[in-house]
């Protein structure tokens, strides 16, 4: 990768913008871990991602939320 940003910069700069913004996503996901309870995370994957409740596995999503699956239960409950 290193030698591809040197001969090529449209290459550098579009690479760079994709870490970027990858980071960006981290901190806000590690902001939100931290922060937010497991219901309110819950809540807020229902509303940006309502697809995922629909097509992923419990265990899965329990685990994105940082929450064990007994937690899942008893919010999605609520």
């Amino acid at each position: 990768m290193n030698e591809l940003y040197r001969k090529y910069s449209e290459i550098n700069t579009i690479g760079r913008k994709i870490v970027e913004d990858y980071c960006k996503i981290l901190d806000q996901r590690i902001f939100t871990m931290q922060t937010m309870s497991a219901e309110k995370r819950y809540n807020d994957l229902i509303q940006n991602y309502p697809e995922v409740i629909k097509r992923a596995p419990l265990g899965y999503i329990a685990s994105f939320l940082g929450i064990s699956q007994e937690t899942l239960s008893r919010v999605r409950r609520k």
